[in-house]
């Protein structure tokens, strides 16, 4: 069974108009243990601080029952509320830099906390 990762993050399907402010969208751009990670947070994988670029991440629309792919851009290391859903030929990548040493344990430590979802 595949896992993901949960972004929380506002939702308006380019299909029926259906919105909501807080979405629960999916993504395996990450961690795949069942994290959520809401607008405003740091982003992490795998030691990796993503610093800049954008992740994908998909839902199946409530209104319509559409799936729908998307980007969600990070900016200066925290996920931000900007969302495109470009068609899916388009080649979208990230910048983020390693960490290591204690500032690497200690966000091993964080993540280690943070609840997965059930």
């Amino acid at each position: 069974m595949e896992t993901y990762d949960y972004i929380i993050a506002p939702f308006e399907c380019p299909y029926c108009g259906y919105e909501e402010e807080e979405y629960e969208w999916q993504t395996d751009a990450l961690h795949n243990l069942l994290y959520s990670t809401k607008v405003g947070e740091q982003i992490i994988s795998d030691g990796l601080v993503i610093y800049d670029g954008e992740i994908e991440i998909q839902t199946i629309c409530e209104g319509c029952g559409e799936f729908v792919r998307c980007w969600i851009k990070i900016r200066d290391g925290k996920l931000t509320d900007e969302i495109s859903c470009e068609p899916n030929d388009v080649d979208h990548e990230y910048e983020g830099f390693e960490v290591s040493g204690r500032f690497a344990d200690e966000l091993k430590r964080m993540m280690e906390k943070r609840e997965p979802r059930e």
